[in-house]
């Protein structure tokens, strides 16, 4: 009885590992889309750099 518990144990943590891979995985990417997105911004608003377009995309990215 005790094997098998243990072995339960064993596959939630492998299951919690997994899914926090993925979850760092998937904020890495879209961290780098918003990066992406920030430098075509930039290279389309030059002229608008400390404007609307950066704050609405930092503020974007504080909430992904």
């Amino acid at each position: 009885m005790w094997h098998a518990a243990c072995w339960k144990d064993i596959e939630i943590r492998l299951f919690r590992r997994r899914i926090d891979q993925q979850v760092s995985q998937c904020s890495g990417a879209v961290s780098q889309w918003i990066g992406q997105r920030r430098k075509a911004q930039i290279h389309a608003f030059p002229d608008m750099q400390n404007t609307l377009v950066i704050k609405g995309l930092m503020r974007a990215e504080r909430l992904a």
